[in-house]
């Protein structure tokens, strides 16, 4: 089977190197939003707190922008 020939190996070393390739853009997403929220991006330590890190992290995230930034205006609506 797959997991005799090596085959697990190879997809294993190919899964780490995604996730090594998505870890630096990831960070520096989550960071943006925290700023943009009027918050620091130091928050995203608190991800390191086991079970409730991820969700506090995530409801910062979620919060509304603090208004007009360096990144443009509020936009509230969506235009699709």
């Amino acid at each position: 089977g797959i997991a005799s020939s090596g085959g697990a190996l190879f997809m294993m070393v190919l899964v780490w190197l995604y996730l090594l390739a998505i870890l630096l853009p990831t960070i520096s997403l989550m960071v943006r939003r925290l700023h943009d929220s009027g918050k620091s991006g130091l928050y995203l330590l608190l991800d390191l707190i086991p079970f409730v890190g991820g969700i506090i992290v995530l409801v910062f995230m979620c919060l509304e922008s603090d208004g007009p930034n360096q990144y443009g205006d509020l936009d509230s609506e969506f235009d699709i």
